[in-house]
């Protein structure tokens, strides 16, 4: 096993956490992670004997503000692992997106990887998952990850992993900036805490959303515990019938070493 890992992870409803962890933890003895989606959390350039970045997919790309929080570390050559998740329909241009980030930043990319898990807004999408047959691969993923980088010790640089994907990327997009409360809010601020973005915030003792701001990552719908955050039934419904064909396919995962 390798001694250190660095970890950075954006997971607004955990998913992508749990794949990233799984991979982390393999790999090495110690993990070092950082939430990039935590706003009380330093971002740390660690010293680590690999970097490991694990990106949720938006819309077939990667979430901007995660992006422009990794574009700030400086990799010196460090080598890195790349991951997106993603809720069963398609990963798209995300993992180029993530690879041309990290190497912007300094980064060497050894190996890249898209898994599956729950849906954030379709939660009968890939239901369960990652599971235990999911764990097993992405466990096996970083025993294959340890193999390649233990054979690149006599080499000075490794061959440029190759990813689906397009330049330009796809148009960014998602669903309308329209999270509703309902009267059941008791005002603990949860959501507030966990915004990303800031979007949501405490006003005159009444919680408040700014659309700009807005990602529609649905973390703040997640983490409320009293269930009084929700998206538009209509939303909701048309976004679930778009995604309606998915609901009993089991998307495969995909490694690139």
């Amino acid at each position: 096993m390798l001694d250190t890992v660095a970890l950075y992870y954006f997971s607004p409803t955990g998913g992508t956490e749990k794949v990233g962890i799984q991979f982390a933890e393999t790999i090495a003895e110690k993990v070092v992670a950082f939430n990039l989606g935590d706003k009380k959390q330093d971002l740390q350039d660690a010293a680590a004997d690999l970097t490991v970045v694990a990106m949720p997919v938006f819309a077939g790309r990667i979430p901007a503000i995660a992006a422009e929080k990794m574009q700030q570390l400086d990799g010196h050559g460090r080598k890195a692992v790349t991951i997106v998740v993603y809720g069963n329909r398609a990963y798209d241009d995300a993992l180029l997106e993530l690879n041309d980030t990290m190497m912007v930043g300094g980064h060497e990319i050894v190996a890249s990887a898209a898994f599956i898990a729950g849906h954030s807004i379709v939660p009968e999408i890939a239901k369960g998952r990652p599971d235990k047959a999911d764990l097993a691969e992405i466990s096996a993923f970083a025993e294959a990850v340890e193999v390649k980088l233990f054979d690149l010790r006599q080499e000075e640089k490794a061959v440029p992993v190759k990813v689906p994907g397009n330049r330009p990327y796809r148009e960014g997009g998602g669903v309308p900036n329209v999270v509703e409360v309902s009267e059941n809010c008791v005002v603990c601020g949860k959501c507030v805490e966990i915004c990303p973005t800031g979007a949501v915030e405490l006003i005159s003792g009444e919680i408040t959303g700014n659309s700009e701001k807005c990602i529609e990552c649905m973390a703040c719908i997640a983490a409320c515990p009293v269930k009084a955050r929700a998206l538009p039934q209509e939303v909701q419904t048309r976004i679930g019938g778009f995604l309606a064909p998915l609901k009993d396919v089991r998307k495969e995962n995909e490694t690139f070493l």
